[in-house]
């Protein structure tokens, strides 16, 4: 089962808060169909884009006697997981826990 949503998703919300950019470059993923690449390797397959998709598509896996690939859609984790306001002020007011050549720690 591949979960998928096509972004770095933390990244790409980190990148929206700390460096004050209205779209973040580098982020979001080419459109690869993982589905039409699993059926090349002779995998039964299934997309699941709504939660009414679940229980045909697990059960259709469980019951196949070959191999199978379940592809599940999911949104950017900066859709659905918000920041945490203090860890924000944080990380901006800080240094960098890690330089090349070194490690250094907050205190």
């Amino acid at each position: 089962m591949l979960t998928r949503n096509d972004t770095f998703g933390w990244i790409r919300g980190e990148s929206l808060l700390l460096e004050d950019v209205d779209e973040p470059w580098s982020t979001d993923f080419g459109a690869v169909d993982y589905i039409k690449l699993a059926e090349a390797f002779g995998f039964q397959t299934a997309r699941i884009t709504s939660e009414d998709d679940i229980e045909t598509a697990l059960t259709a896996a469980i019951n196949h006697q070959g191999a199978s690939f379940i592809e599940m859609m999911v949104p950017s984790q900066d859709k659905i997981v918000p920041f945490v306001p203090n860890w924000v002020r944080s990380a901006k007011q800080k240094p960098a826990l890690f330089r090349i050549g070194q490690v250094t720690g907050w205190l």
